[in-house]
């Protein structure tokens, strides 16, 4: 990917699954990859609402999501913007702690996101149980947990 960018790829296109260079280099943890990548690219997520973040963040890549933040930072990005959900409401921090990836998951809860139980909108959860966000709370010390409920 180096060369393609080095030799001036677009590095804006995204794949049929909307996925762009920069979520594709967040996903195999390439920081100087991702170092690049971010003044040339918009932040986009993809098909599924999963953003460069959520990527980093759901495959353990804790150096990149810290270096996702800063850019995101340095260019006005809302945190909302920058941690957001996927379109099940899945969040960075429900992955990276369905994933075991715990050293992620405190830098996640030290950035503020808190732990909360959502609704989830989509049919795949009963497939895959271990991406609902419920699941954070299996590995997250208790004195981070504060729940907040779904529904009524």
């Amino acid at each position: 990917m180096a060369m393609l960018v080095t030799h001036g790829a677009d590095t804006g296109h995204r794949d049929r699954s909307g996925e762009s260079t920069l979520w594709a280099a967040c996903g195999s943890g390439d920081l100087d990859m991702v170092a690049r990548l971010m003044p040339l690219t918009p932040w986009e997520s993809n098909i599924r609402g999963e953003s460069p973040m959520w990527i980093a963040c759901a495959r353990g890549h804790l150096a990149v999501a810290q270096l996702l933040r800063d850019s995101c930072v340095e260019m006005d990005m809302s945190m909302a913007t920058i941690f957001t959900a996927d379109l099940c409401g899945n969040s960075p921090l429900s992955q990276a702690a369905a994933n075991g990836y715990t050293e992620v998951v405190g830098w996640l809860l030290e950035e503020g996101l808190e732990v909360g139980v959502l609704p989830c909108c989509c049919c795949q959860c009963h497939q895959a149980p271990y991406t609902h966000p419920a699941v954070a709370l299996d590995i997250l010390p208790s004195s981070h947990v504060q729940l907040r409920h779904a529904g009524p």
